[in-house]
């Protein structure tokens, strides 16, 4: 890696030498670094979707779940139409749901995606510089 003073009298190539060797080792750091926060990117996306494949699947059981328990509640009040009524109440409800997450999508998603994103490019970083977490 580097020269002695024997092999090469001149301190001024010494220091080429050595501030080349700098600048390679801090491009291999930045690469490292940026491999592994895309690691931790991709980690959670998928992680992210398959949870919200696994919600969709338990969300459609549960409703299907309270289609039942509607249909049969109005089972007893009005046997004609109960069906379509559950039906309808359940879709009601769905719809409830949507509209409260379009409406809380900026609390609930955008900036706990940003706040991620955010620790994990900036906060190591200052760990690396100062040598403890701030």
């Amino acid at each position: 890696m580097s020269n002695t003073p024997k092999e090469n009298p001149n301190p001024l190539e010494d220091l080429f030498i050595a501030v080349k060797d700098y600048m390679d080792l801090r491009i291999d750091q930045i690469k490292l670094h940026l491999a592994e926060n895309m690691a931790k990117t991709y980690s959670r996306i998928l992680s992210a979707i398959v949870c919200l494949l696994l919600g969709g699947i338990a969300f459609s059981f549960i409703a299907v779940a309270y289609y039942k328990w509607i249909s049969a509640l109005l089972l007893t009040a009005a046997p004609v139409y109960h069906e379509f009524w559950a039906s309808i109440i359940t879709a009601a409800t769905v719809i409830i749901l949507l509209v409260m997450v379009l409406l809380f999508r900026e609390k609930l998603l955008l900036g706990s995606s940003i706040r991620m994103f955010i620790r994990m490019f900036f906060e190591e970083k200052d760990q690396d510089e100062n040598g403890s977490k701030k």
